[in-house]
């Protein structure tokens, strides 16, 4: 696209693009957006001859530009967007650059405004780095002064219901593994999931609650909405960050309390991550089955491990035998995942806590 530009400079529709004031597209519910936007195609029209140049700059300022073509994609797994010039996109777990670009720093800034309104988050000089949903992918935005310009990762979050059995066709996991899962899950065994990022852990989760009882309460707690309830009587809670402190924070931890205070049968984290560990462990230690969550890391000694620091967050003047014995009390099932070279994402094996010894808890393979 770059070298089909060459011919002419979008200097021109810029400059009369920046006399309508860029500010009122902070606001492009308002008639006076509406009025702006048009005024936008009035220029390209007055500017560029009909044809595919002025389409694509039409698209470069009322829609999404050089994502216009990808983002309905669904092989489009993840977007990774460094500057205005560089562009990588993912299908089936590989990278490769987009042979597209925005056209000026203006319209990649215009971009960014756009897109941060649309998900309801502000990027500032007082917080450059932001996260949030936009459509169906997970957003996370840093911006300066912590990276010299905006750099924004779009990762799609595929919110479907499949089942175990759904997984084993697709070869996520085998006869063995899925029996295994579906006795722990009835026998309300506390499983932790764990695996790197896009490793389908996500997916896992959610299988798994679709094998729990239809009359039992389940109380999940997300910092992204992503997992289904698995009935009518269930209920999510999601976190709360306001960047501006103009209202309190509701962190993970705090709906783990709450969540306890609501007749569950289950409770289920999303991803833990922080503090709330400690709550968890605690929870699910002192007679709370059925528990759920996922946790970022390789194998399950290094989940034991992270599990262990993230626990010790909440609570450092815990012991960390102290905590180990509460672990093992708390946690039963240890699922991996893995994501391998091809994109195939598959459940690495199933592990059970068998012991506590002086050098840490003890795993075994189940499946």
């Amino acid at each position: 696209m770059t070298s089909n530009l060459t011919d002419f400079s979008i200097d021109s529709i810029q400059k009369e693009i920046d006399q309508i004031s860029l500010d009122q597209v902070s606001s492009i519910e308002t008639v006076s957006t509406d009025q702006f936007l048009q005024k936008i195609n009035d220029i390209i029209s007055n500017k560029l001859p009909m044809g595919s140049l002025a389409d694509r700059v039409r698209k470069e300022y009322l829609s999404w530009g050089p994502l216009e073509e990808i983002l309905d994609d669904e092989s489009v797994t993840e977007i990774i967007i460094c500057g205005k010039s560089h562009i990588a996109v993912e299908r089936k777990g590989t990278l490769n650059y987009l042979d597209d670009s925005f056209l000026s720093e203006s319209t990649y800034s215009l971009f960014i405004r756009r897109l941060c309104h649309e998900a309801g988050v502000e990027l500032s000089y007082v917080m450059p780095f932001i996260h949030g949903r936009w459509r169906d992918f997970r957003l996370q935005i840093t911006s300066q002064p912590v990276t010299e310009t905006p750099v924004l990762n779009l990762r799609r979050v595929r919110i479907q219901k499949w089942s175990l059995l759904d997984l084993e066709s697709k070869e996520m996991l085998n006869a063995c593994q899925r029996k295994t899962l579906e006795i722990a899950v009835k026998d309300m065994k506390n499983i932790l999931v764990v695996g790197n990022t896009g490793s389908g852990k996500t997916t896992i989760l959610n299988a798994l609650l679709g094998e729990t009882g239809k009359a039992q309460r389940t109380i999940i707690i997300e910092d992204t909405n992503e997992l289904i309830l698995p009935n009518n009587i269930s209920t999510k809670m999601l976190t709360r960050f306001d960047p501006q402190n103009k209202v309190p924070l509701i962190d993970q931890s705090l709906l783990v309390q709450q969540a306890l205070r609501m007749r569950p049968d289950r409770i289920v984290v999303g991803e833990v991550r922080g503090a709330e560990a400690k709550d968890l462990i605690l929870a699910l230690s002192t007679g709370h089955g059925g528990g759920l969550g996922t946790l970022h890391a390789e194998n399950p000694n290094q989940a034991l491990l992270r599990l262990e620091m993230l626990v010790s967050l909440g609570a450092p003047q815990w012991q960390t035998n102290t905590i180990r014995q509460m672990i093992r009390f708390g946690l039963d099932i240890i699922i991996t995942t893995k994501r391998y070279a091809t994109g195939q994402r598959k459940v690495d094996g199933i592990f059970k806590i068998t012991s506590l010894e002086e050098f840490g808890l003890v795993v075994d393979q189940i499946a």
